[in-house]
Parts: structure tokens; C-alpha cells; sequence
């Protein structure tokens, strides 16, 4: 229930072991390796020890190793897509039902030979598909362009070539056809003209004029703008439509036929995905051998590692310690900036899932506290209050059990769903107390056994449900204050404990005793303990400042300022509300939806009544529970941790595969 307790290691190792090392950190997955060249302290050392320009030809050298890789991963990348888009799968058979495997196994299962023929294989395929394709678009772009001319029974070429008539293959706007014929027909003695297709904007068409009559049809055809068409083919286009078309269909059933080949390779595709994630993790190992530096015989580096997995850090480094071809030291001093610390929480298995709620918000400092354990009682309290259904419960439940039992996650998704799960046991509680099953109340008896449900009525004790949602807040909110003081405390700055939270409880808790003794309790001892309480607080705020500043005035009208704050507290305290708001509206809406269908008549109930309340109440179900994961973390990151808690942690990022298809197990020991 803390922040994990970082070291700092130095490590020298041969420089033939390096990919075995990096390997072996990889696959422990607990060692996070800095760049020593960046830390300024490192700076003398550097310039004593190692040669730039041996550091220069290193990273040059790797540089030619990661390109060698990428060129690789982009091979296998470009496989995956290219089977995945014309293979014509199903949706079962696109991707690879995800494992969980050790470094080791995932590249025993790997055949390299195999692998490196079948990326030939799919090149080649590759290769045949983009020129077929290209055919295709060739042909289809000809098709297109002869289209218009497909029943032209003449040679457009041979057509000029004609002795005694000359002939014009040509379209002209469909508006300007008439004016056209027009002139035509009025200022040449003979013609013959052939319409081949009238278009709603181009006609095409071929005139016949006779020889002596050629400058006048000219004169004319560009008067109205006529366009004559290049003809590149050889042939009558009657027959070279045909003969396009007919190799265009070809070049199709080519492409459809290949299509049925790349499907062949779909039971291919979990190989080269776990191919994938091998290259993916070598190209992070190569990244991690970027930041160390080298002599030329031995290489340096320095990382962090958690104190809990010290232990597996040297059992599996021990063969090559007692080889002495790796020395290691770890250091308990730690940076003295904290933002270089990384951070890495450290929870048990009910308050783990909660640490992304954590994340959203920010990691915490090094120095600070991990917010998750306290945080968590308060959020699993507030989501079952928000949506309290048993049914929904139930329904949440048993669906993230089922997922678990068949389905093998990626880590980040894991948490979620055993989030989920746990968030849906205060669903089912709340429900039993406000008796909600699906927005149907709870039977008053069982078997003659009076059942005391519900616990707190929804319609009847809205009051109650309003007093326990503000006294939960209340609750929620002396803690972030008892975290503030704490945090002070462990800082020993001990006035400000008391300005920032020991004070501020003072107010809260007086006002409450005050409250309570007037209006409820009707003991004036409890009222003046109360107003006593709050006062004395409330003059600690102002004195605090005027104890910390030398200037008691300018302390004086900061301790002013810091006491005004008293009216965020009353909005922090009505944002609670919220907790009976979507309780009691979550459940009604449930209840709405069944007397909706219950007023149906028999048949139309049974029947589509069925089916439209599964959807009602899955609507339903979904708003409810998005609503309450959303707003439960409002609660959380503006009332809760508003009152401590900064955030801006680094997250430990230690040198690990990728897992974007398998999940690579930790080598623990």
C-alpha cells in the first residue's frame, strides 16, 4: 500500500553480453534503464572514461542495427496488413488470441526459416496483386475512354488517311449540336454525319466531308468548339472494346483467384504476429543499448530497480556475475531531484485495479503518498450507491468473470475489468438495501420469513439517503484533510499541518457539533463545544501565516484569504448530493421501464415486451454505470484529492517487450 522504494544501480558487462543482458532484463522486466549521458553529475565521469567518438561509431552501429530490424518489422507489418485486407477473412481469423508466454517460449514457437519464406511467398504475392490491380486500372481507364466509341465500325487513324473524303472522329456540346448541323448543311454541298451517341452535355459523332470542302468543315467544327478524339489504339474500337473488356475480366478473375490464395495464408498470421512481437522487442532492447555507454571492451549503464524485485534481479543475473563478466552495484541514494525518481505503485490485489483511477489523475512524487488505498473504500462505497441494482450487479459480475475464465487480456485491460468486477459487489449490496432487482422491489417475505428490504426506501426516505450521502462526503472529505496534515507532518512542517488540515477539520467538525446540539440533539453544551471548536480553528488559520511571515499584516490577510476558502468546502459537501441523485434516478428509470411493459396487453408482453425490455434495461444499465464510474472519479480528483494530494510522478518504465499481441510473463525468479 505504498509507493515502491526505488534503487540505483550501476552495471558493467562485457561487450559481447550485451544482447544477452539486455535480454535477460527484458524478460525480468524490473529494471528501468536511464541515459547516463544526460545527468550532469555524470558529466566529469564521462569525459574521464569515455571516448565521444567511440560513443559516436556505437550509436552509428546500432543505428544499423535498428534499421535492419525496422526493416524487417515493416516487412511482417506489411504482410499482416496486406492478408488481413485481401484475404477475405472472417472476423475470428483476423487476429491472434492472446497468451500469455515467457520471452523464451514466445521464441521457441517462432521458426525463423519458415517465417522468412512465407514473407517471400507474400511479397511475391504482394508484387502480383499491385500489377494486376494496376492492370486492371489501366484497362478500365482505356474501357472508359473507347466506351463512347465501342460502336464505331471504322478506324479512326486509317479514317484521315481516306483519298477522296476526309472524316472527323469528334465530340462537340450537346447545346451547340444543332448550330452545328446547321452550318453544315447550309455551306457544304456534301456531307454524310454519323451520330454515335447523343449525350445530356457532349454528343459524339463522325462527318464525312468531301476533300475540297475540308477547310470549310474545319472553319466550322471550330467555330463550335468541336474536340477530336485521339485514338491511340490499333483497330476498329468496335473490336478493341472487346478485346479490353474481355482482358480486363481476366486480369479480374486473376485478381479474385489470387484473393482465394491469400486466404491460404490467414493460418499464417498468429506466426507472424508473434514474429512481430519478437522484433518489437528487440527494437526496445536496441533502444536501451542506445543510452549506455562503452569503452570499446566493456559497457555502462545505470537504471533504477524496485527494492522488491532486487532479489530476482540477481538470481537472474548470477550466472553471469559469477562468469565475472557482469559487475553490478546498487546504490540506496537516490537523485536528489525527485522528478528523476520513477514512480511505481504498489497496491494489493482488491486496490490494484484502482491505481488507473490514480493514473488518470496523475502519478504521485516520489515523496508523496500513493493516493489508491485511501481513495478506493470511498469509490467502491460511491459506485455501488450510484447505481444500486442487484440485477445490474449481477449482470456486471458475472460478465467480467465469464470474460476473465475465457479470455487472456493485455495487461492495462485486466485491471479494467477486475475493476469492474469488484465495483459490482457495492452494486449488488446497495441494492439489497435500496431492494432493486432490475428496478423491481424485493419481496417483503420469503417462505413465510418476514425480509427486512428495503433497508432505506427510495421513495420514502429520501431524506435519510441525502443525510448518509452528506455524511459520507463529510467523511471522505476530514480524510484528505487528515492525508494534508500527515503529508506536512512527514515534511516537519508542522504549522502548516495545522493551517492545511488539523484546522480545517476543527471548522468542519465544530460546525457539525454546533449543528447537531441546535437543531437535532437540542444540547446548548454541544453547541458551544462546537462553536468553541471552530473558533479556535478557525483564529489557528489566521495566526499560522503571521507565525510563518516576518510581515504579521501581509500574514494576517493570507491567513484572511485562506479562511474565505470556508464557502468551497459548503460546494464540496453539495456535490455529494450527487450519491442520492443517481441512486434513487437509476433506479426509477429501471422501475419506469417494467411498468411500461407492464401495462402491454399478455401477448404483445411476452413477445415484444421481452425483447424491449432487455433493451430498456441494457440502455439503462449502461448509462447507469457510466454514470456512476465518471462521477465517482469526479468526487474523487476534485473533492478528495483537491485537499492533498499534487500528483506529477514519472511512471517506471522498465526496459519490457512490447506485448501488442501476447502477453510476456515477468521472470520472477
Amino acid at each position: 500500500m505504498a509507493i515502491s522504494k526505488m534503487q540505483k544501480l550501476s552495471l558493467v558487462a562485457r561487450e559481447e553480453d550485451l544482447p544477452h543482458l539486455t535480454k535477460l532484463l527484458q524478460e525480468l522486466q524490473a529494471v528501468e534503464i536511464i541515459d547516463s549521458k544526460q545527468e550532469e553529475e555524470f558529466a566529469p565521469i564521462f569525459e574521464r572514461y569515455f571516448d565521444e567518438e567511440l560513443q559516436v561509431n556505437s550509436l552509428e552501429i546500432l543505428e544499423d542495427k535498428m534499421n535492419e530490424v525496422e526493416e524487417k518489422l515493416s516487412s511482417v507489418q506489411t504482410a499482416i496488413t496486406f492478408i488481413q485486407r485481401n484475404g477475405k477473412l472472417k472476423s475470428k481469423e483476423v487476429g491472434l488470441k492472446r497468451v500469455s508466454l515467457s520471452l523464451a517460449e514466445l521464441e521457441a514457437q517462432v521458426n525463423l526459416n519458415e517465417i522468412h519464406q512465407l514473407l517471400e511467398e507474400i511479397a511475391t504475392l504482394e508484387q502480383k496483386r499491385q500489377r494486376l490491380e494496376q492492370e486492371c486500372d489501366e484497362l478500365q481507364e482505356k474501357e472508359n475512354t473507347i466506351g463512347v466509341w465501342r460502336t464505331l465500325d471504322i478506324d479512326p487513324k486509317k479514317a484521315k488517311t481516306l483519298q477522296y473524303v476526309n472524316a472527323n472522329v469528334a465530340t462537340v456540346d450537346a447545346m451547340l449540336f444543332d448550330e452545328m448541323q446547321q452550318s453544315l448543311s447550309t455551306k457544304l454541298s456534301h456531307y454524310e454525319l454519323e451520330v454515335i451517341r447523343l449525350g445530356k452535355q457532349e454528343n459524339s459523332f463522325v462527318l464525312f466531308t468531301l476533300k475540297e470542302e475540308e477547310s470549310v468543315a474545319k472553319e466550322i467544327l471550330q467555330q463550335v468548339g468541336v474536340q477530336e478524339f485521339s485514338y491511340k489504339e490499333d483497330g476498329v474500337p468496335t473490336l478493341v472494346y472487346e478485346i479490353l473488356e474481355r482482358t480486363r475480366l481476366d486480369r479480374s478473375n486473376e485478381l479474385q483467384e489470387l484473393y482465394k490464395q491469400v486466404h491460404q495464408y490467414a493460418k499464417a498470421l498468429p506466426d507472424l504476429f508473434k514474429y512481430e512481437e519478437l522484433l518489437l522487442a528487440k527494437v526496445a532492447r536496441i533502444e536501451a543499448e542506445t543510452m549506455m555507454l562503452t569503452t570499446g571492451h566493456v559497457t555502462y549503464m545505470e537504471g533504477f530497480l524496485p527494492l522488491e524485485k532486487q532479489e530476482a534481479f540477481y538470481t537472474q543475473l548470477d550466472p553471469l556475475v559469477k562468469a565475472k563478466r557482469v559487475w553490478i552495484e546498487v546504490f540506496d541514494e537516490l537523485p536528489k531531484e525527485i522528478e528523476k525518481i520513477p514512480v511505481l505503485l504498489k497496491n494489493g490485489r482488491f486496490v490494484r485495479p484502482f491505481e488507473k483511477l490514480t493514473e488518470m489523475y496523475a502519478l504521485p512524487k516520489y515523496d508523496e503518498i500513493d493516493p489508491t488505498p485511501f481513495m478506493m473504500p470511498f469509490y467502491f462505497v460511491f459506485f455501488g450507491m450510484m447505481v444500486a441494482d442487484i440485477g445490474y450487479g449481477l449482470v456486471l459480475f458475472l460478465a467480467t468473470m465469464i470474460a476473465k475464465k475465457v479470455m487472456v487480456f493485455p495487461r492495462g485491460m485486466k485491471q479494467f475489468i477486475d475493476f469492474f468486477q469488484i465495483v459490482a459487489i457495492p452494486t449488488i449490496l446497495w441494492g439489497f438495501i435500496y431492494s432493486s432487482f432490475f428496478g423491481a422491489a424485493l419481496p417483503k417475505s420469503l417462505f413465510g420469513i418476514s425480509l427486512p428490504f428495503p433497508i432505506i426506501s427510495t421513495t420514502e426516505d429520501v431524506n435519510t439517503i441525502l443525510i448518509v450521502s452528506l455524511a459520507l462526503g463529510f467523511i471522505q472529505i476530514l480524510t484528505g484533510l487528515a492525508l494534508s496534515s500527515a503529508l506536512h507532518i512527514r515534511k516537519k512542517d508542522y504549522l502548516q499541518s495545522v493551517a492545511d488540515g488539523f484546522a480545517w477539520q476543527g471548522i468542519l467538525i465544530g460546525a457539525v457539533l454546533a449543528v447537531l446540539g441546535a437543531v437535532a440533539l437540542h444540547l446548548p453544551i454541544l453547541v458551544t463545544i462546537g462553536a468553541v471548536l471552530a473558533g479556535v480553528s478557525a483564529f489557528s488559520i489566521l495566526l499560522v501565516p503571521m507565525l510563518k511571515t516576518k510581515n504579521k499584516v501581509t500574514g494576517f490577510a493570507t491567513g484572511l484569504y485562506n479562511l474565505y476558502g470556508i464557502s468551497g468546502y459548503i460546494g464540496d459537501l453539495v456535490s455529494y448530493t450527487r450519491l442520492m441523485a443517481l441512486g434513487i434516478s437509476g433506479g426509477s428509470i429501471a422501475a419506469a421501464f417494467n411498468l411500461l411493459v407492464g401495462f402491454m396487453p399478455p401477448v404483445m408482453r411476452f413477445t415484444i415486451g421481452i425483447l424491449l425490455l432487455i433493451l430498456l434495461q441494457s440502455l439503462n444499465l449502461f448509462l447507469s454505470y457510466l454514470s456512476a464510474y465518471v462521477h465517482s472519479a469526479r468526487l474523487q480528483y476534485v473533492e478528495f484529492f483537491g485537499k492533498f494530494y499534487n500528483g506529477g510522478g514519472r511512471a517506471f518504465s522498465p526496459l519490457k517487450p512490447k506485448e501488442k499481441h501476447v502477453n510476456i510473463s515477468q521472470k520472477e525468479k
